[in-house]
């Protein structure tokens, strides 16, 4: 795969590559209005979490009994 011409054609982009990359160039001079600085909107405030459901209200839940006397089943926690 690939054979010696292959090779050669890397061979010889390695040669063409140069020592060391380009300068970047120099920014440019003379801008008369730089853009204005934008500051980050403050962070909003955590919303407050959701409160777990109270196990005992579960249980308590009319349908969740009725639930349970139709197919004789038990919660677990």
């Amino acid at each position: 795969r690939g054979g010696p011409d292959l090779e050669n054609r890397f061979e010889s982009l390695i040669e063409q590559a140069p020592e060391s990359p380009p300068e970047a160039p120099a920014p440019p001079t003379g801008i008369s209005d730089p853009a204005p600085v934008v500051e980050a909107a403050p962070t909003p405030p955590p919303a407050p979490s959701p409160r777990e459901p109270q196990p005992d209200k579960f249980y308590q839940d009319p349908l969740v009994q009725e639930a349970l006397r139709i197919f004789e089943g038990e919660l677990k926690e």
